[in-house]
């Protein structure tokens, strides 16, 4: 989900210390006051290191200010030159730091970790080389350090807002989402005016499958920035994975009356409109999409699939060869375009499709996708209403024969029969359970139509009707066939 970087930089700003939010109309200025202080020191020093006029500890004090002065003028090399001349009269906590900052100035990444880790060697109490160590282990992705770092310091310090942001997007790299949420909250909790940080909470807390807390600090968002879209976008994800739809449907809405183009809100809307069987208005969704995204396929097909829906057939097509020549080999498409040359009559495309898709889902060996046994399951139907072998009882090997709808694959084969699988839908979770009815009635109806007993296909698809959930696929399966029916008038009592 995007987010603006505006806002972002704008937190990390208020995150920094006072002394590094220095204006820009002063640099010129204090350029000139770094070479006149540097003119002061340079000829203090001398050029021969055994002068008597100058202790051993008056020199180092004389480089280390030499040494800030290269460093604010940005010619590190001197800096570190400085900064050693310090170290080998005197261990010295500002010398280590600020010559780690120099070696990371130039890119040098390993002396600079070696320059921390003996200023807190030195003093195991600085924070400031803890944090900026961690930052390194950051850039180079050692996460983990990083985290043990930051970790350390706010041991030390834990007042610090942007050692808790830090740390947190560390931990969002090492996937540990929730943990990062709350490093999140913590800062926002320092930081009680900063709404990106809730933000952040959110997301973070929305990818770790915390609804609850998601849903609590979007709205913590939108109390502190209630003109920010994406504040509504993401607390209606949060809501609509709870299944708390209506909730979603008018945060998205809201999304969209905040800003025309937010993506993300009227994709998600159309969602919400499918579930609530108002297909025009998800369409039309779709259709506002299509001028406002840069890669339109999906959208295409999402269209397609719900004009399929209301028996806009050439409508539908278009959509589907539009995607088509985009991205030829989505697996959406093949499987959404499947189903529909099935609905034509056009049984030998919707196999080529099926196996096409196939082919794609075990590219790599991989298989085992959660819609290989319905893909299988309409590539038999099709070869069934061809008279042509699928080799079916091949193609289950892929898939796992303990999970639905596997028993339907099992039927189709001739392991069970109809009572069995009617039995076999019946178990599982409640909440599915009407999902799984729907699909063993329809596929049920789908082998008596191949077998002309169409007496029975359309009792089957009639109990698919009475309990398919809205959004089914078999839902509509049925009803195309029972509108098959209808037209015909020529079913076997």
């Amino acid at each position: 989900m995007p987010f603006q970087r505006v806002r972002i930089l704008l937190t990390l700003l208020m995150l920094l210390p006072s002394g590094v939010q220095a204006s820009a109309h002063r640099m010129a200025d204090d350029h000139a006051d770094i070479q006149y202080e540097r003119n002061e020191v340079v000829p203090l020093l001398g050029h021969d290191p055994r002068d008597p006029s100058l202790s051993r500890q008056e020199r180092g004090r004389l480089y280390l200010r030499l040494g800030i002065l290269d460093l604010r003028s940005q010619r590190y090399a001197d800096a570190i030159d400085d900064f050693d001349q310090v170290l080998s009269r005197t261990q010295s906590l500002p010398a280590l730091i600020d010559r780690a900052i120099a070696y990371t100035a130039l890119g040098k990444l390993d002396l600079a970790i070696a320059s921390y880790s003996s200023a807190i060697a030195l003093d195991p109490q600085a924070v400031i080389p803890l944090i900026n160590r961690a930052d390194i282990y950051a850039k180079r992705k050692q996460f983990e350090l990083a985290v043990a770092d930051y970790s350390s310091a706010l041991a030390l310090q834990p007042d610090n807002a942007s050692a808790y942001f830090e740390r947190a997007t560390a931990r969002l790299e090492l996937s540990l989402y929730a943990l990062a949420a709350d490093d999140y909250v913590e800062a926002a909790r320092q930081r009680p005016t900063d709404a990106p940080l809730r933000f952040l909470a959110g997301i973070s807390y929305l990818r770790a499958g915390l609804l609850d807390d998601a849903i609590a600090s979007f709205t913590a968002a939108i109390q502190l920035d209630p003109a920010y879209a994406s504040n509504y976008t993401q607390r209606g994800t949060a809501y609509m994975r709870a299944g708390r739809d209506g909730d979603a449907l008018a945060d998205f809405s809201t999304a969209i009356r905040l800003d025309a183009k937010e993506v993300d809100a009227r994709l998600l809307r159309a969602e919400e409109f499918e579930k609530f069987n108002q297909l025009g208005l998800a369409i039309a969704d779709y259709t506002a999409t299509l001028a406002l995204t840069s890669h339109p396929e999906r959208v295409y097909i999402y269209r397609a699939d719900d004009l399929t829906e209301i028996g806009q057939d050439v409508a539908a097509q278009r959509d589907y060869d539009r995607a088509s020549r985009i991205a030829p080999d989505d697996l959406h498409l093949r499987i959404g375009r499947m189903r529909f040359w099935f609905y034509q009559g056009e049984y030998w495309k919707a196999i080529q499709d099926a196996n096409r898709w196939l082919e794609l889902a075990h590219l790599n060996n991989s298989g085992g996708d959660e819609q290989e046994p319905y893909v299988l399951a309409w590539r038999h139907m099709s070869t069934a209403r061809l008279r042509l072998n699928d080799n079916l009882a091949a193609a289950a090997n892929y898939l796992d024969k303990r999970a639905w709808p596997y028993p339907v694959i099992a039927y189709y084969l001739g392991e069970i029969d109809a009572q069995q699988l009617l039995i076999e839908a019946n178990v599982g979770d409640q909440e599915g359970l009407a999902g799984r009815q729907c699909e063993a009635y329809s596929y049920l109806g789908e082998s008596y139509m191949a077998r002309r007993q169409n007496g029975d296909a359309k009792r089957a698809f009639e109990g698919a009707i009475s309990i398919c959930p809205t959004t089914s696929v078999e839902r509509i399966l049925a009803k195309r066939e029972l509108a098959n029916f209808a037209k015909s008038k020529n079913i076997n009592r």
